[in-house]
């Protein structure tokens, strides 16, 4: 799943992939004027 944002002049693109049923990767894209500012990579674990 990939989500899109954009306000305040800056972008943000959230990929969310899951592993098997119990894991779930997140990166979060920021980017301002079409220039990437910052990455950041989550690895999650699922509860419920």
């Amino acid at each position: 799943m990939v989500l899109r944002s954009e306000y305040s002049g800056n972008a943000f693109e959230e990929e969310v992939k899951l592993i098997g049923t119990q894991y779930r990767t997140r990166q979060t894209i920021i980017s301002c004027a079409g220039e990437e500012q910052m990455i950041e990579q989550y690895l999650e674990t699922r509860t419920g």
